[in-house]
């Protein structure tokens, strides 16, 4: 997970920020944020396919293809197929490095400025400043489901955008460019 490293220390904060909203706006999978990644098989039939959070939902923006079925709720599976689809012939498949970025971008749409910082300092990722912490809002279930409130939800997060860019903080923590 050598590329997948290097790519998510060197996003900025606004650029972590703009990976949710599409995320949200655009997701690859259906959003259940009570999952990093779930297959509801045939027995489920209206629920059927792979549903996944919001940092599942990162994770396939960054890159740019779906979790398929067999491997989406196996965080082990999932590290192999991020090496696989990024071109990392590291071999090295770290599901704890995926853990904690999959938790970061878990406590920030939450709103969980502390929960985020606390992960992404673990992988040597790009913390949010705590003045953020208003700027934010808790993107739930209910959230996603009501277009009022989800459009309000992303409204606020392109105004923490715009407020991070007023204050430069849009430089990363390692010295690589996304997609390196």
């Amino acid at each position: 997970m050598k590329k997948f490293l290097e790519i998510v220390q060197a996003l900025t904060a606004v650029q972590v920020l703009e990976l949710l909203i599409e995320a949200i706006k655009n997701p690859y999978v259906r959003l259940e944020m009570g999952t990093f990644g779930f297959y509801y098989g045939e027995s489920y039939k209206s629920m059927k396919g792979c549903v996944g959070c919001a940092a599942t939902n990162v994770l396939c923006h960054l890159i740019k293809s779906p979790f398929p079925e067999n491997i989406i709720g196996e965080r082990f599976e999932r590290s192999k197929y991020i090496n696989e689809m990024l071109r990392d012939d590291s071999e090295i498949y770290d599901s704890d490095t995926l853990a904690k970025f999959e938790n970061a971008i878990d406590f920030l749409r939450s709103a969980s400025i502390e929960g985020y910082n606390f992960n992404a300092r673990k992988i040597n990722m790009v913390e949010m400043p705590m003045s953020m912490y208003d700027c934010l809002p808790g993107i739930t279930d209910s959230t996603i489901s009501d277009t009022e409130l989800l459009n309000e939800a992303i409204a606020k997060i392109e105004n923490a955008i715009k407020t991070l860019k007023s204050t430069n903080h849009e430089q990363p923590l390692a010295n690589s460019s996304p997609g390196a």
